[in-house]
């Protein structure tokens, strides 16, 4: 496959890969894509609303693994975790009086959200409950990635430009300073 066609193809299909990846890996796949978007190389506003449509997404696919587990998966792991009929009570106890802040918070902590949203789903959490407190959270989250991305990208631009007159400085200090060298090597040689 030739180069060119590989980076055509990208950049056509650069926002469908963006969802399919922010299913699994939302956060970094959406400071990357708004990074870009400082540049002008995507747009800001359909990074944000695909960033957050995979991360919907993705939520609701570990809910629905939670909630119609089948072949007795979970049961599996449960027993292997040796986790008795008192904790799973205790686990939809849990989850009808905290699940909505479980969501809210699991999705900022690294780690968390996966089984949190699974547990949603075990819990048998209704779903609209689960998907309005995953969605404000998207909201919420995503936008925050955005901003990160984006302000890095015209952060790093500011840099650059620093670094260039900084860079520039210095070059003249050098050459200047090597004119300076050889200007008075000739003069003493004169005297």
């Amino acid at each position: 496959m030739d180069l060119a066609l590989i980076i055509a193809y990208l950049q056509t299909h650069t926002y469908i890969a963006l969802y399919l990846i922010s299913i699994i890996e939302g956060p970094v796949v959406t400071i990357i894509a708004a990074f870009f978007s400082s540049f002008n190389y995507l747009n800001v506003y359909i990074v944000y609303l695909i960033a957050m449509l995979g991360d919907l997404t993705g939520d609701v696919v570990y809910y629905s693994a939670g909630r119609y587990s089948k072949n007795g998966i979970l049961e599996k792991i449960i027993k292997f975790f040796k986790i008795s009929e008192e904790k799973m009570l205790n686990v939809n106890k849990f989850y009808k009086r905290h699940g909505g802040k479980s969501i809210f918070l699991s999705k900022f902590l690294s780690g968390l959200a996966i089984p949190t949203i699974i547990g949603a789903g075990v819990s048998k959490m209704k779903f609209q409950t689960f998907f309005f407190y995953s969605f404000i959270t998207s909201i919420v989250k995503t936008a925050i990635f955005v901003v990160t991305g984006y302000y890095f990208g015209q952060f790093y631009l500011k840099i650059d430009e620093y670094i260039g007159v900084i860079g520039r400085t210095i070059f003249a200090v050098i050459v200047a300073g090597i004119i300076v060298y050889f200007l008075s090597k000739k003069l003493r040689k004169r005297n």
